[in-house]
């Protein structure tokens, strides 16, 4: 049987320990220490207004201007609805007129009356052309 000694040395328990602590703990800070997010807003742009040239002053009082007199509008006459007269009225007709539909495409031509025969392979028993 053999027997495996174990070494009583460096091991890497330690530096893997404090590296876990050290990634953990810069992880966790950024996690804190973040901006906050802003509110949106609206888009700002720059506005030019251009203008005429200021006048020359006048002296004196302003008047408000007269206003224009008003026309009057005449009342449309009323319109007169007569009663026709039951003698001049023509009487319905009690059967429809019978329209017949027109054909989309008429026809040009009209079918064809028989068929040919048709034709034979020539050549007989001994073939040729056919």
């Amino acid at each position: 049987m053999s027997v495996v000694a174990v070494e009583r040395g460096l091991s890497l328990r330690a530096p893997i320990a404090l590296s876990l602590v050290l990634h953990v703990a810069a992880a966790a800070a950024f996690l804190i220490f973040r901006p906050v997010p802003r509110a949106s807003s609206a888009p700002i742009y720059k506005v030019s207004l251009i203008a005429a040239p200021a006048g020359e002053r006048r002296v004196g009082v302003v008047e408000p201007a007269t206003p224009a007199p008003v026309a009057t509008v005449p009342k449309p006459a009323p319109l007169a609805r007569e009663m026709p007269e039951p003698a001049r009225m023509k009487a319905p007709s009690r059967k429809p007129v019978v329209r017949t539909p027109k054909t989309a495409t008429p026809n040009a031509a009209p079918a064809s009356a028989a068929m040919t025969a048709p034709p034979v392979a020539g050549g007989g028993p001994t073939g040729g052309k056919g």
